[in-house]
């Protein structure tokens, strides 16, 4: 069950593959930085902000 993102050309997170517990399906806004793992991803906004989805029990989601 594998899924991956990246950061498209206007800043938005783009996921493929596995989606089993939305670990695929990012939330909308710009993003700087974009990570996966498992069944979670996170990325950092432009402002700053941690986001992260999927199963994100682990994840502190906020401003850093």
């Amino acid at each position: 069950m594998m899924h991956t993102c990246g950061i498209g050309a206007a800043g938005e997170v783009v996921c493929w593959g596995s989606d089993i517990v939305g670990q695929a399906s990012p939330p909308e806004g710009n993003y700087v930085s974009v990570s996966t793992g498992g069944y979670i991803s996170a990325a950092v906004s432009t402002e700053g902000v941690l986001s992260c989805w999927g199963r994100f029990d682990h994840c502190i989601q906020g401003k850093f």
